[in-house]
């Protein structure tokens, strides 16, 4: 998607109170570190 490469991380919400559960946004981020948390 677009040049230089670039690592993304998609996003997914999900209703679990539904059944079955339902998608309710799906979306694309490049601020990996602001969502990502690494395990020491």
């Amino acid at each position: 998607m677009g040049e230089p490469e670039k690592e993304y991380l998609v996003r997914v919400f999900v209703d679990i109170d539904r059944d079955p559960a339902e998608v309710v946004t799906v979306y694309r981020t490049s601020k990996i570190d602001k969502y990502w948390e690494t395990q020491p």
